[in-house]
C-alpha cells in the first residue's frame, strides 16, 4: 500500500490530510505558496543580500552564494511572506518576469536564462512575419519602413556582410524585385540563366531586357540602348545617346578585346583595340605645312624641300625645325604634297619628281612625275 503525498507533485503545495485537526492552516499556506508562484513578478536578480525595508509579498531571484537573511536560499525564489523570507526551489521550465530588467527569464534547470537567449535559435518554422502576417508565397514578410543587416561583432572573422540567393538551376531566377503597389516595376538578378540582368515594366506584366553582364565574360550590353539629352540640345526628348565619359588613363591599357574602347588621356586620343594594338579614333595626328622661301633644286640631284612652316599642326606631330613629320605612335599614316617649280635662268627641266623619305631612307610606292614648267620667269 502506497504512502499519501503530503504536497502537491509540481509545485509542493501542502495536501489537507485526512481527519486533520486545523484545515484551515494548511489550506492557507497552500493559497500563500500559490500567490507567490503563479504569475512570478520578481524585483531584482543581481542582489547578494534582502533589502532592509521589504514589503509583504516581495519576490527575488536569489544567487548562488547570498548573505543575510537569504543565506541558504542561494538559487531559489525568495518571497517575503508572514515577516519571514522564505525560499521557493524552482524547477525546470518555469518562468519569471525580471520587474528591474523589463525582460522574461527561464529557469533551465541550472540557471535562469533571459528568454529572449532561448529563442536565438528558430528552427524548421513555416513562416514569420514582422508586423504582418506571412503567407504560402512569403514565408519571411517584414512591414517597415527600413530593414538592417549589419556585421556580427561576436566573431572574431566578422566584418563582412552578404545577401545569398540561391536558384536550384541556370534556368530558374534568383533576383530582386521592386515594386510599386505590389506590382513588379524593375527585377535585378539572374533570370532565366546565369547572366546578371536588369528588367524593367510599365504594367508588372511585360518586361524589357535594359542591361545584362555576361556570366563568362563581364561584358555589359545595353539591348533597348540609350536615350538623354543629346549634347548641346534642350530638349531633352530630341533625340537618343547624351554624352558618354570615359575615365582617361596614362597609357594603353594593357591588351584589349576587339571593339573595346578607351581614352589614353596623355595622347589626349579615343582608341579602340582593333585584335592586335590600340589605334586612335579621334584626334587623330593632322598637320598642313608649307616652305615660305624658294628651294633650289640641281638638275639630276635629288633635294630635301624644307617644309618649315606648319599652318596647322594637330598633336603637334610635324616638327617646322627639322622640317619632317614624326608619327606620335605606330600605325598608318597617309601623307601628301603639293609642289611647283620655276626654272632657273634659261634651262628648262623635261621632267620633275618627287618622294617622300621615312628614317632618311625612300617610302611609300614609289616617286611622282609631272612634265612642264608650271611657271616660267
Amino acid at each position: 500500500m502506497s504512502t499519501p503525498m503530503s504536497t502537491t507533485r509540481n509545485l509542493a503545495l501542502p495536501l489537507i490530510a485526512a481527519a486533520q485537526a486545523q484545515k484551515h492552516v494548511t489550506h492557507n499556506e497552500a493559497l500563500g505558496l500559490l500567490d507567490a508562484l503563479v504569475q512570478i513578478a520578481c524585483l531584482d536578480k543581481d542582489r547578494s543580500e534582502p533589502p532592509s525595508a521589504p514589503a509583504e509579498g516581495d519576490r527575488y531571484l536569489v544567487p548562488a552564494d547570498p548573505g543575510g537573511a537569504w543565506t541558504g536560499l542561494g538559487g531559489q525564489i525568495a518571497c517575503f511572506q508572514g515577516g519571514v523570507w522564505i525560499g521557493l526551489a524552482p524547477r525546470p521550465g518555469w518562468l519569471a518576469w525580471l520587474v528591474d530588467e523589463g525582460e522574461a527569464y527561464l529557469f533551465t534547470g541550472s540557471g535562469w536564462t533571459p528568454l529572449a537567449a532561448t529563442l536565438r535559435t528558430l528552427r524548421d518554422l513555416a513562416g514569420l512575419g514582422v508586423n504582418t502576417v506571412p503567407d504560402a508565397e512569403n514565408r519571411l514578410a517584414v512591414k517597415a519602413d527600413g530593414a538592417l543587416f549589419s556585421w556580427d561583432e561576436t566573431r572574431a572573422e566578422a566584418g563582412d556582410v552578404r545577401l545569398a540567393l540561391n536558384k536550384r538551376a541556370a534556368g530558374r531566377d534568383a533576383a530582386l524585385s521592386f515594386q510599386a503597389g505590389f506590382s513588379a516595376r524593375a527585377l535585378l538578378g539572374l533570370l532565366g540563366d546565369d547572366d546578371l540582368a536588369l528588367k524593367v515594366s510599365a504594367d508588372g506584366a511585360a518586361f524589357v531586357t535594359a542591361l545584362t553582364v555576361a556570366a563568362a565574360s563581364g561584358r555589359v550590353r545595353l539591348p533597348a540602348g540609350l536615350d538623354g539629352t543629346p549634347v548641346g540640345a534642350a530638349d531633352p526628348a530630341a533625340g537618343r545617346f547624351s554624352a558618354l565619359a570615359l575615365v582617361p588613363e596614362a597609357a594603353d591599357p594593357a591588351g584589349g578585346a576587339l571593339g573595346q574602347v578607351a581614352v589614353n588621356g596623355t595622347d589626349g586620343a579615343l582608341k579602340w583595340f582593333d585584335g592586335a594594338r590600340w589605334a586612335r579614333i579621334a584626334n587623330l595626328a593632322k598637320f598642313t605645312a608649307r616652305t615660305n622661301y624658294d628651294n633650289y633644286v640641281p638638275a639630276g640631284t635629288w633635294t630635301r624641300i624644307a617644309f618649315n612652316e606648319a599652318v596647322s599642326n594637330d598633336q603637334g606631330a610635324f616638327r617646322a625645325a627639322q622640317n619632317r613629320f614624326v608619327a606620335p605612335e605606330a600605325g598608318l599614316y597617309r601623307l601628301g604634297a603639293a609642289l611647283t617649280y620655276r626654272r632657273n635662268g634659261t634651262g628648262q627641266p623635261s621632267l620633275f619628281e618627287a618622294r617622300f623619305h621615312r628614317g632618311g631612307t625612300p617610302a611609300g610606292h614609289g616617286r611622282a612625275a609631272a612634265a612642264g614648267p608650271s611657271r616660267t620667269a
